[in-house]
């Protein structure tokens, strides 16, 4: 798995053939990161803290975005100047992955939002679709998946193989926690996405739970104990 402090922009997409794994070990979000972690975090901070974290790993995974020039005229004169050059696409996985979805469209408004609603089948660990809506569109559109925690790796695994037979091609995987285990199954068997994420935890328990990890996501977020 190749982990980089820096990650290049590639101008095409061949330069990238495996994974690349980014973790985001800013003092703010690993701070934020105890407070997730910490089972005495009652829902409503929980949600706030998520969506602080949110925020700035979308700003670290967006940093690859490209430009394009612009003028603008300020109070005083021109000014020459950059703006997004594509359209973006955001795909919480439902349901966690909605609680990173609003913070982040508190930076791109005018994002495009799809979803993917999976379930884990509790004997082989493995996803279930009970919901999607993902449409055909421009390949070069950049598209972010979001989802608290990567645990086995099989839900963004199944969501980014469905984007990419949509037509995408620029695929970026935003995560809280990952597992040691689904980072080494994404290496595997993804494409080229990019992984941006706070921290890799060590294992998995008997039933799928990142471990030390921090819960059930969406049972914190929407308090459903």
């Amino acid at each position: 798995m190749k982990k980089t402090a820096r990650i290049p922009v590639p101008t095409t997409t061949s330069e990238r053939k495996k994974l690349t794994v980014e973790i985001v070990d800013h003092p703010l979000v690993q701070h934020k990161l105890s407070r997730l972690r910490d089972k005495g975090t009652p829902p409503a901070d929980f949600r706030r803290i998520l969506g602080e974290i949110t925020l700035i790993l979308f700003t670290y995974a967006s940093r690859h975005l490209p430009l394009t020039d612009t003028v603008v005229n300020t109070p005083l004169a021109k000014s020459g100047s950059r703006i997004l050059k594509d359209d973006l696409l955001l795909v919480p996985i439902l349901r966690a992955g909605l609680g990173m979805l609003t913070p982040i469209l508190s930076l791109v408004p005018n994002a495009r939002v799809e979803f993917m609603g999976l379930r884990r089948d509790e004997s082989t660990l493995e996803p279930i679709q009970y919901y999607s809506h993902l449409t055909e569109k421009n390949s070069e559109m950049y598209a972010f998946i979001l989802d608290p925690m990567v645990a086995t790796g099989g839900s963004v695994l199944y969501t980014a193989r469905s984007m990419r037979q949509n037509g995408l091609l620029h695929v970026t995987i935003v995560s809280v926690l990952t597992s040691q285990s689904a980072a080494s199954r994404l290496e595997k068997e993804s494409g080229d996405e990019r992984l941006y994420t706070a921290c890799i935890d060590p294992e998995l328990n008997e039933r799928g739970f990142i471990v030390p990890g921090l819960g059930d996501a969406g049972d914190r977020i929407y308090a459903t104990f």
